[in-house]
């Protein structure tokens, strides 16, 4: 292959990355619109509970419980890098119906 070649693939994987990125920045930005719009409207239950508690009402470890809130499969919020987690209740409530 020539250079050229080269350059237009690396190009082209840039793009495909970007567009993914970017797809996924949207598909998150909607998200928390529609969150602070349900928050707004007083829609939506944003009690929390601790890892601990999370685990003690799945039924499962404090570290099933960080993993699955890293991986997005709970929903909630850690006050910063390190921090402490906070699962929301609805999530709990909500987990393993989907």
């Amino acid at each position: 292959m020539t250079q050229n070649v080269y350059k237009e693939l690396f190009k082209e994987t840039i793009r495909d990355i970007i567009v993914a990125e970017t797809n996924e920045l949207k598909q998150t930005i909607e998200t928390l619109r529609q969150e602070i719009i349900d928050l707004k409207n007083g829609d939506v239950d944003k009690s929390t509970y601790s890892v601990l508690e999370a685990a003690n009402r799945l039924g499962m470890s404090k570290t099933q419980v960080r993993n699955l809130f890293n991986k997005g499969a709970l929903e909630g919020y850690q006050e910063s890098t390190g921090g402490k987690i906070y699962i929301y209740a609805e999530s709990v409530k909500n987990f393993g119906r989907n």
